[in-house]
């Protein structure tokens, strides 16, 4: 009887670990996959470009733009200047209608 125990506790065990090694998997999967599709806004003020750059580096896109009427960083409303730093999306609006 001890050993039939034993041979349970075992298979529960190895079975505990299977599927601790297979969330552990699709885990991994889901978060290269967020990686893979990460991609980077760079805007240089300098040159007047946008850049839109992949996580290995690669440009995808290359596109002008306009910036504020006065040269700097954003200081207060209307002072016609572009916004420099570090932002996050957080939310993408519908803008077809």
């Amino acid at each position: 009887m001890k050993r039939i125990y034993l041979y349970a506790l075992f298979l529960l065990i190895i079975g505990g670990m299977g599927i601790y090694i297979a969330y552990a998997k699709h885990s991994y999967r889901n978060e290269m996959q967020q990686v893979e599709n990460a991609r980077i806004i760079l805007i240089s003020k300098q040159e007047m470009k946008l850049r839109l750059i992949d996580y290995k580096g690669n440009e995808l896109l290359c596109a002008p733009i306009a910036t504020g009427k006065n040269y700097g960083n954003k200081r207060k409303k209307g002072d016609m200047c572009t916004p420099e730093g570090v932002f996050q999306v957080s939310d993408i609006q519908d803008a077809s209608g």
